[in-house]
């Protein structure tokens, strides 16, 4: 599962004007007859009138501007034997780069599979706020992001602003090395030094694998 928090997306968003901030006014000419019809950011009714309007705004943006995206997020991955806890010894871990197009476009797709749903769901809300800082920055080329995001809770926990399964992300990790990770178990200690291992919590996943599996391997640093 990959949590994401309200401050990725923002950056994300950020990052992404910036990137194609050149042709702002393309920018501009793509989301203004929507959005400038907007007359509450924060109301359920409007916001759910507007779906495949926004949705369509930034696949057009998206498929434009694809050329112009930006490592983002490095996201690491480590395979397990099984449903156990053990992590493999020949293929342990690897790490993915999401670019901040990619990190969006997980969002922005879930969203446009949603049906009759009747609310602003997690992922629908992050296609909102995408839409609307971007609109926003072709305006003023200024952007509240706090107010943003304060105002567009929709009822729904702030701290969090979405979570995928891996069954969402396979599409975008669909990759040899995402089977067979290319790091070997041993490699951690080339991470993991000076006593790290002892700052190890169970009772977080990726901790608890290698408190259970890798404690061999640092028996000459207790």
């Amino acid at each position: 599962e990959l949590v994401i928090r309200p401050a990725s997306t923002s950056y994300a968003a950020l990052g992404i004007f910036d990137s194609i901030k050149p042709f702002r006014a393309r920018l501009k000419e793509i989301l203004e007859p929507t959005c400038s019809t907007i007359q509450h950011w924060d109301n359920t009714v409007e916001m759910l009138s507007k779906r495949e309007e926004i949705i369509g705004c930034l696949n057009k943006i998206f498929t434009e501007f694809k050329d112009y995206q930006k490592p983002f997020l490095l996201h690491p991955i480590w395979k397990t034997l099984g449903k156990s806890p053990i992590i493999d010894k020949g293929n342990a871990y690897d790490i993915f780069v999401w670019s901040d197009f990619a990190i969006c476009r997980t969002f922005i797709d879930c969203a446009s599979r949603e049906r009759d749903v009747g609310k602003v769901t997690r992922l629908y809300r992050s296609t909102l706020r995408l839409a609307r800082i971007l609109y926003e920055l072709t305006q003023t080329d200024k952007v509240n992001i706090h107010n943003i995001y304060t105002q567009m809770a929709f009822n729904l926990q702030t701290d969090k602003e979405f979570a995928l399964n891996g069954k969402m992300t396979r599409r975008f990790m669909n990759h040899p090395r995402r089977y067979n990770p290319i790091m070997k178990l041993s490699s951690i200690t080339n991470v993991i030094m000076n006593g790290g291992h002892k700052e190890l919590s169970p009772e977080r996943r990726f901790d608890q694998s290698l408190y259970y599996t890798a404690q061999e391997l640092f028996k000459d640093d207790a």
